[in-house]
């Protein structure tokens, strides 16, 4: 928001939307123009290597690290009011050639300033050191006394076993708890490419980079109304991640409640967890989520979103049903400590999982119900049973 105003000071129209900042020829988003996690990461490693090469002291190596942290944000700052800037007045691809320029601009600005600090902070300790009379020859750091060689191999002998223990005793308790699990139902889309303004969404190859899915599709289409009625904009998405990855994080970031907001939608309401039928008396659970969002002079979107979640494999009764799967009940979840640990008490590893995510847009107000029936048809005409597969 503030690179939008700073921008606006500078006679750019832009406006603020979730994670992106619309200008006059589309959408910067937050991967272009926003606060840059990686180069405030490298800020933070480049002060305490500098403080840790120049035997800085504590109060000093904290003042070296604020220092790197601050020229990083206002670096970033200054970055996100040029990219809007560039996308404004030249086009949205010149974006993509100036990002990567800029933000190896920023890192290259950080190391030689924070070097820099770390060597008239290093000056300033050693003029103090000699004006309290401390000789250099003090000043210099004791040489660390060394193991006995037996001593050593002893410490190497025990860090190679509890190594070897380690990967043997996470081996054996993952596969002590996958031993019983069995393929659970799969499904697939059968895209209905005779439907009104059906087309094929391209998806951005930095969308892909986050969520690094195995498969993924995306397609929109008009849902035929009444006539008079507010036409009604469909998009489907559907993604898949194969076992042996960080699937049950990566399903996670694609959400509606994650990704609608980003682009300037409001969630208005949470309409919980409906079973819709597909094939006889088999029925795929999605969790239905509600969004207004509104432009300056105009009426409110709304915009209903379902969402379902589904792992490859399960045990018992749950393979039958994705009722309880992660992210189809409470907020999402944002892998913490405890979330994590539960994970490994049950001994879940990222087994593989199938996310299907249909939004309902429409110009006019829409019920809830309306919404739901309208995902009821879909459910039934695009989504496919297949055959259990074994993996």
């Amino acid at each position: 928001r503030v690179a939008a105003e700073a921008a606006m000071l500078l006679g750019t129209p832009a406006q603020v939307e979730g994670n992106l900042i619309r200008v006059t020829n589309g959408l910067v988003g937050v991967n272009e123009a926003c606060s840059g996690i990686r180069s405030l990461q490298t800020s933070l490693m480049i002060g305490l290597l500098f403080g840790e090469l120049k035997r800085l002291s504590v109060l000093r190596r904290v003042a070296l690290v604020t220092c790197a942290v601050a020229i990083a944000l206002l670096a970033n700052f200054v970055r996100a009011v040029f990219l809007v800037h560039i996308a404004a007045t030249e086009n949205l691809s010149e974006v993509g050639r100036w990002h990567d320029i800029a933000g190896y601009s920023i890192i290259a600005l950080v190391f030689v300033t924070t070097m820099a600090l770390a060597y008239l902070l290093g000056r300033r300790k050693t003029k103090n050191s000699v004006a309290a009379g401390v000789s250099p020859a003090k000043m210099r750091e004791p040489q660390p006394a060394r193991l006995p060689l037996q001593s050593s191999a002893a410490y190497l002998v025990a860090a190679l076993c509890w190594l070897l223990f380690v990967e043997i005793g996470t081996a054996s308790w993952y596969r002590l708890h996958e031993r019983n699990l069995i393929s659970g139902v799969r499904w697939s889309v059968r895209w209905p490419e005779q439907a009104p303004n059906f087309r094929r969404l391209k998806i951005n190859e930095e969308i892909r980079a986050v969520l690094r899915f195995d498969k993924g599709e995306a397609a929109a289409w008009s849902v035929q109304n009444p006539p008079g009625a507010s036409p009604i904009s469909c998009l489907l998405y559907v993604f898949g991640w194969n076992p042996g990855r960080n699937s049950a994080l990566l399903a996670n970031l694609h959400r509606p409640d994650v990704c609608l907001p980003a682009s300037g939608w409001s969630q208005v309401a949470d309409e919980g967890v409906h079973s819709y039928p597909v094939s006889g008396s088999f029925e795929l659970p999605f969790r239905h989520f509600e969004f207004q969002r509104s432009f300056e002079g105009s009426a409110p979107q709304t915009a209903h979103a379902f969402y379902c979640l589904s792992e490859d494999r399960a045990s018992g009764a749950s393979s039958l049903s994705n009722m309880n799967s992660p992210g189809m009940y409470g907020n999402r979840s944002e892998w913490t400590r405890a979330e994590r640990l539960h994970a490994v008490l049950e001994g879940r590893r990222h087994l593989g999982q199938q996310v299907i995510e249909a939004v309902f847009i429409s110009n006019a107000p829409q019920s809830a119900a309306e919404a739901e029936s309208h995902m009821r048809d879909l459910v039934r005409d695009v989504v496919v049973l297949r055959q259990n597969e074994n993996r």
